[in-house]
């Protein structure tokens, strides 16, 4: 089988920022019920041991033009 890519986020609900939790523990995990997010719950069950994550966060900027632009930022990439 070959190895998939997923970009995924660490943050959900009133837990914050998830990130460093996940990296040291090697996994990662949806923070929504399968009710709530059907689409994001069928993308996860996907993901498979062995595949590769890139954990994003998006921020709100300051500074340009529209100051609703986002950005993403690459916080890790790991091996499940």
């Amino acid at each position: 089988m070959n190895k998939q890519y997923w970009v995924v986020g660490a943050t959900y609900g009133n837990e914050g920022d998830q990130a460093e939790n996940f990296v040291s523990g090697g996994y990662w995990m949806l923070g929504w019920d399968e009710s709530d997010a059907p689409v994001q719950m069928s993308r996860c069950n996907k993901i498979r041991p062995r595949d590769r994550i890139a954990i994003k966060k998006t921020t709100r900027t300051r500074g340009f033009p529209n100051d609703d632009s986002v950005c993403w930022n690459r916080k890790g990439n790991n091996t499940l």
